[in-house]
């Protein structure tokens, strides 16, 4: 199997050679929910990606810039939110979050296999067509 090179966005931040500030303000590019609204959300948009996500992760950081160049081919298939797992946790559980970066993706409502190891946009474009068409 070959395995793909990240973006040039996720290289960036995973070779930086600064130190990552856990308590800079960077949140990710989508919306966030929280325990007390992802429900709604869900009802409201039932095909949904999760971008499960900490403040201390910096391949987080890399992750949102994947989301941010695949969500417009998705506009009007998906519904692209985050979840901070810092100030959440029942969601979190709910899905099984062992660990961050995590991406949950929610087809007609139903929890589908999670996207982990996502490292370039090509890869996770045709994780969340495979999702969404039942391939």
């Amino acid at each position: 199997m070959r395995i793909p090179k990240p973006s040039a966005a996720a290289r960036a931040v995973m070779r930086s050679n600064e130190p990552f500030d856990s308590t800079s303000d960077w949140r990710p590019s989508t919306p966030a929910v929280t325990d007390g609204t992802v429900d709604d959300v869900l009802r409201s948009h039932p095909n949904l990606l999760v971008h499960f996500w900490a403040d201390w992760d910096r391949h987080d950081v890399a992750v949102d810039r994947i989301i941010q160049e695949v969500q417009p081919r998705f506009a009007n298939r998906l519904h692209f939110v985050s979840y901070d797992v810092n100030a959440n946790a029942s969601f979190a559980q709910r899905c099984r979050v062992a660990n961050v970066p995590f991406l949950a993706v929610f087809v007609n409502g139903r929890e589908m296999r999670p996207i982990l190891a996502i490292n370039t946009a090509e890869k996770l474009a045709a994780e969340l067509e495979q999702r969404l068409t039942g391939d």
